[in-house]
Order: C-alpha cells, then sequence, then structure tokens
C-alpha cells in the first residue's frame, strides 16, 4: 500500500473488506480511494494475494473493469437527463473523469446529429 501511488498515477489507497465485527481481510479489497480523495466502489472484490506483479495487473484489470461498467452505466442514465436526473444531479453519482468523457461523447453525438440536420436542409434552433 506504501508504493500505491507510484504504480498509478491517480490512486491513493484501497479499502479492505471489514467483517461484521469490523474486523479487516487484509487480502481483499472492495473499494479505491484517488489522490483527490474520491472514492469508488470496485465492481467485485479484489484479491491481493500471489506473486506482486501479478496481483499489479489484476488489480489494473479490476479497474479498468470498474470504470467501464460505471462508463456504461453513466452513459445510458446520461440519456435521461431531461426526464429521470437532471444534469447537476447526474454529475454526483459517477467518477469526474466518467462525468467529463460521457459529457464529451453526447455532446459530440449532438453536434454531429445537428450537423447532419443541417446538411439535410434543416434548421438548428
Amino acid at each position: 500500500m506504501k508504493y500505491l501511488g507510484d504504480c498509478y498515477d491517480s490512486l491513493d489507497e484501497l479499502v479492505f473488506v471489514t467483517d461484521k465485527d469490523g474486523n479487516k481481510n487484509i487480502k481483499l479489497a472492495n473499494e479505491m480511494i484517488a489522490k483527490d480523495k474520491e472514492r469508488l466502489m470496485l465492481s467485485e472484490p479484489f484479491s491481493l494475494e500471489g506473486e506482486v506483479e501479478k496481483y499489479l495487473n489484476n488489480l489494473t484489470e479490476a479497474m479498468r473493469l470498474t470504470l467501464k461498467l460505471k462508463m456504461q452505466d453513466g452513459y445510458h442514465t446520461a440519456g435521461n437527463w431531461e426526464v429521470d436526473k437532471p444534469r447537476h444531479d447526474w454529475l454526483f453519482y459517477y467518477p469526474a473523469q466518467t462525468d467529463v468523457t460521457v459529457t464529451q461523447i453526447y455532446w459530440t453525438e449532438e453536434s454531429e446529429a445537428a450537423l447532419e440536420d443541417l446538411s439535410g436542409g434543416q434548421e438548428v434552433q
């Protein structure tokens, strides 16, 4: 844990699973904390066992999967900004980089649609 931040740009620490009695399992993590203190639950608990090189590679994959799933969920819920959650509320349900990326994807899609409408003869409002 001491050198985790040296291995990953933004990862500061992992939170370990605690049982019902409050005992930490130091080989099983379920949450990431970034250097800016943003917290994100892993999609599934991650085991820190075996050779360091292997579990760091497995940690990288666990982080990627977690962020991929968050990004997909954020993208699908962003389609309902006007209905379910206003955008200013939606922003607080996802990691900051996910918010930025999904917002850029939607901006690009809306811009492309507007340009296609314009080239098709419709006026953009």
